[in-house]
């Protein structure tokens, strides 16, 4: 199940994006937790994984988040 919070119009405009990035939470979620990433390295590869490939494409308002830290040699595995 997937909750999605939407507290003003600026939420509600960027809705797809938002499912889209917990999507991927979800997908990778197995991945991220074996290798330890915290809530920053978590936030850090979604915002990678989107934004560094055709992703973005599909989501082309997207925003990178502040927090995010990346891991280049997961990011590299992860995008094959």
């Amino acid at each position: 199940m997937l909750f999605v919070r939407l507290r003003n119009k600026q939420d509600k405009k960027r809705i797809i994006e938002t499912i889209g990035h917990e999507l991927l939470h979800l997908i990778c979620a197995d991945l991220f937790e074996s290798n330890k990433l915290g809530y920053a390295g978590r936030e850090g590869m979604i915002d990678a994984l989107i934004l560094q490939n055709n992703l973005s494409k599909l989501f082309p308002r997207y925003e990178k988040q502040s927090i995010g830290k990346v891991r280049p040699k997961l990011l590299k595995i992860v995008l094959g």
